[in-house]
This record gives C-alpha cells, sequence and structure tokens, in this order.
C-alpha cells in the first residue's frame, strides 16, 4: 500500500520535460457502495430478515493526467475522498428501521485511460482500468429505529475493518472536450474484516463493492 502510494506520489513530482502536455482535473459524483461478506455471516442476516441495501454516498478529488506515448493513452493517478459501506433494511414491511455501516476512505487509484474519438460526433469514449489504495478515515454503525412514531438514531464508532484497503477499478468515461462523466466499478482484492478485533468471528470475510458516477473536469483540454 505504502510503496503504491509512494510510486503515484514520485509520478506526480517527477515529471518530464513534456510537462506543459500533463493535465490537471477535479471530479465529484456519487458512490453506490455495498460490502460482500462470508457465508455465515451472510446467512445471519438472513435469519435476522435483514435485506442489504447500497450506501448512497459522496466521492471527489483531483486526478493527474499523464502522457505515455500517445495522444490516446495516459496513466491516470487521482486522490479521491470515497464514502463506502452498506445499510441493511427489515425485509418485513411492518418493521421499520436501518442499519448503516459507515467507512470513509482517502483513495488513490492508479488507472490506465485509452480515449477512442467517436468520429462526426465530437465525443470521446475512454476506457480506463487499474489498481487502487485506500486509507481508511472513519467507520461508524448507524442504526435508525421507530419509537411510537418518531424515529431515533444511535451512532457507534466501530473499527471492524482494516485500515487499508487495495483493489482494482475498471470502467468507462464519454465527454467532449474538458468535460467528462466517468462510470466507475471498484472492489476489493483483499479481506477487510479485522481479524484482530474482539467483534470479529473466525473467518469472517468483507469486501467491498462500489459503483461510482462523477463529473470531470480538465482544465488544459
Amino acid at each position: 500500500m505504502r510503496t503504491l502510494f509512494a510510486l503515484t506520489l514520485a509520478s506526480l513530482l517527477l515529471l518530464p520535460s513534456a510537462q506543459a502536455q500533463v493535465a490537471f482535473g477535479l471530479k465529484a459524483g456519487l458512490n453506490t457502495a455495498s460490502i460482500s461478506f462470508d457465508e455465515d455471516t451472510e446467512d445471519a442476516f438472513e435469519v435476522l430478515g435483514l435485506d442489504r441495501q447500497a450506501r448512497l454516498g459522496f466521492v471527489g478529488g483531483a486526478f493527474l493526467e499523464l502522457p505515455v506515448g500517445s495522444s490516446s493513452f495516459v496513466v491516470r493517478p487521482e486522490v479521491l475522498y470515497a464514502q463506502k459501506g452498506v445499510r441493511f433494511v427489515p425485509e418485513d414491511d411492518e418493521d421499520e428501521g436501518d442499519l448503516t455501516v459507515r467507512t470513509d476512505y482517502v483513495e488513490v487509484p492508479v488507472l490506465g485511460l485509452y480515449r477512442i474519438p467517436l468520429t462526426q460526433t465530437g465525443l470521446e469514449l475512454g476506457i480506463l482500468a487499474g489498481p487502487y489504495g485506500a486509507f481508511k478515515v472513519s467507520e461508524s454503525t448507524r442504526t435508525e429505529f421507530d419509537l411510537g412514531g418518531e424515529t431515533e438514531g444511535e451512532v457507534e464508532e466501530t473499527d471492524n475493518l482494516i485500515s487499508t484497503d487495495i483493489g482494482a477499478a475498471v470502467g468507462a468515461t464519454i465527454g467532449a472536450g474538458a468535460f467528462a462523466v466517468d462510470l466507475r466499478y471498484g472492489m476489493s482484492l483483499i479481506n477487510n474484516a479485522d481479524e484482530e478485533s474482539p467483534d470479529t468471528p473466525p473467518g469472517a470475510e468483507a469486501r467491498h463493492r462500489v459503483f461510482s458516477v462523477t463529473a470531470a473536469y480538465t482544465f488544459g483540454r
């Protein structure tokens, strides 16, 4: 993880003489996040009558585009703030309330982006893929429940996931000029369950699954 971050930082600082070709951009959008668990945990949620739903959260930050070879291919390191997690609600419509696991990260993807001009339209289609490292900023569980028609909530700080995650992302972009829309799917490649936590049962697994939609603006394009 630290090696990935160091390589990303070096790529930002040790730019070649073609620095004028390097582009800087900003992006922001929406994460639709979930967490997949081991079979025993999944069975426990089913027994409790809980239905998994996505946690909606913010994702945004900055990126660079570093040309490699041709103008069609760039390396795109990013630094993002990403809200992830998962939400559970009762399967029975008569029950009210939900439980939301909220995990926020500073995420550092290093992606390859290949652009394909769509002739006569002025649009460009881009295909991107690459690894990411993520550093956990916070983790909490929010429980909301209905008491006599009034909804109350409790937030408990938790530490059931490890502090770093390594994953991979694939996606596509479509845009014109400086503006683009980015569609991306990211997934953990390692188990995020903290085996040293007293609340983590033996053999537990937890992996992030996130679909994101962002709008990006690239300066200098």
